[in-house]
């Protein structure tokens, strides 16, 4: 007996050296760790070892349909040895356990791993809660198989939080040293405009890393006002208080001198917005006057009149219409090519309007007036003689510098330069300002301009410290 039990042990040590992990594991799981001794332990001998492949569904063997079901789907890797062994299962009890018959000895390799699966199924049976209803099965398990995304992204931005994040100041190569007046962005988006009062006019290529300084000069005696890039971004309008402007050439670097403007005896040319369509320039004269000058040309082509002072003016996207807005509270609508006023109402609750935008959708208009009311308006109201606005926001104190829509009419930036952090963010389709975004941490100081990217990837903010603040808005960065 005791020659039999260590030709038995030897016996089972050779074979043991045979047995994959893969077979290892699954008997270990359905006959326990008792048959784990030497005494109870029969290895399967591995044949010569053949090249692996995945076959297609029609490769599967009768008896692993079998016991899949007929309408699983086929497993996603399959090993070529299974086919080619053979399982001696008449040696011990453990094995005996597989037969379906008692005079079965052996089985291939396929049906080894078939009758080792539907042994333990029997002895441990799927819990009620993991099974799929029938009828359900096919879309659930779906999910499991596919890469594509679980989660639908929005294709509107939503109210509420807006994700945002800083990047390095977009001027962090060359910081002004005097309060930023402007900032734009090229139309191509790659290229922010920074002017400001110590006389610079400087370009910087964004890309929220190293916003490299592309140019910069300065121009003598001037202290810019305001500056502004061309529809095709070829060429910079530089304004101050002055009777004359400049246009900087972007690619040549060569800037010219356009004298005070004839007919005209305006002291200052500080204020002007240029036509989308690139037909002209229109700057903000005395007495309600906006004095049209050919961009092409630089030669006035025209003027408009408005009863009061002119306090701000906007183009629509299409450059047929400019919205402007005086002293007076009184706002006007202008046809480009008829040059005449075609509406005219008094902005609801103000005394003294200071600036106006309209979106690049052509659907709202929007007011600020000295009080720090800001007024959004729908142009379908526009047939009404006394039009009601949409929405009053009422979250600054202080007058209202600057209105800008982003490209989309999602957002509404609002901001004043007369206090600190004085910066809010509407959202347009629901009427209500962001609640998490700016912070009392958010370092804006005195906002002076903001400008969107051409697709609101990004949001540039130039302060009364000389710096460009640059940051990234999520949503629109997918």
């Amino acid at each position: 007996m005791k020659r039999s039990g260590l030709s038995l042990k030897a016996k089972a040590k050779q074979k043991k050296r045979f047995k994959s992990a893969e077979e290892k594991t699954l008997e270990n799981l359905i006959f326990g760790n008792e048959y784990d001794s030497v005494d109870h332990f029969e290895s399967v001998p591995v044949l010569e070892d053949l090249s692996s492949r995945i076959p297609s569904s029609d490769d599967d063997s009768d008896t692993e349909k079998a016991v899949r079901g007929s309408d699983q789907p086929s497993p996603s890797w399959f090993d070529s040895d299974d086919e080619t062994t053979s399982v001696d299962i008449s040696q011990t009890a453990r094995l005996r356990k597989l037969r379906k018959t008692p005079r079965e000895t052996s089985i291939s390799g396929v049906e080894y791993s078939a009758r080792l699966r539907s042994l333990y199924l029997s002895l441990h049976p799927t819990p009620e809660w993991a099974c799929i209803p029938k009828g359900e099965q096919t879309d659930e398990t779906s999910l499991l198989q596919t890469s594509d995304s679980l989660i639908t992204s929005p294709t509107t931005l939503q109210a509420g939080v807006l994700e945002i994040t800083r990047l390095k100041d977009a001027n962090i190569q060359d910081y002004s040293q005097g309060v930023v007046t402007t900032t734009e962005f090229h139309p191509n988006g790659q290229l922010l405009l920074v002017s400001a009062m110590d006389k610079t006019l400087r370009i910087f290529q964004v890309d929220g890393l190293e916003n490299e300084k592309i140019q910069g000069i300065m121009f003598d005696g001037t202290p810019i006002h305001c500056s502004r890039f061309s529809p095709d971004g070829t060429q910079v309008i530089v304004s101050a208080r002055r009777k004359f402007f400049y246009s900087y050439d972007v690619q040549s670097g060569k800037v010219e001198r356009i004298p005070q403007i004839t007919g005209r005896d305006e002291k200052s040319l500080e204020r002007f917005e240029i036509s989308p369509d690139g037909s002209c320039i229109a700057f903000l004269g005395n007495n309600g006057y906006i004095i049209l000058v050919s961009l092409r040309t630089r030669q006035p082509i025209g003027t408009l009149k408005m009863n009061g002072s002119v306090r701000s003016i906007a183009f629509t996207s299409d450059g047929l219409q400019l919205y402007s807005i005086g002293g007076d509270g009184e706002v006007y609508v202008w046809n480009m090519k008829t040059r005449e006023c075609v509406f005219r109402h008094r902005d609801h609750g103000c005394v003294s309007g200071t600036c106006i935008a309209v979106s690049p959708c052509g659907q709202y208009y929007a007011t600020g007036s000295e009080s720090g009311v800001v007024n959004l308006y729908s142009n379908q109201t526009l047939s009404n003689q006394t039009p009601v606005p949409l929405k009053s926001v009422n979250n600054l104190t202080t007058p209202i510098d600057g209105l800008k829509f982003n490209h989309s009419s999602e957002i509404l930036g609002i901001f004043s330069s007369r206090k600190r952090e004085s910066l809010r963010m509407l959202h347009v389709n629901s009427r209500t300002i962001f609640s998490n975004w700016p912070t009392s941490s958010t370092p804006l100081h005195y906002v002076n301009c903001l400008d969107f990217s051409p697709s609101s990837r990004m949001v540039a903010i130039g302060n009364a410290r000389g710096k460009v603040l640059l940051y990234r808005l999520c949503f629109y960065d997918l």
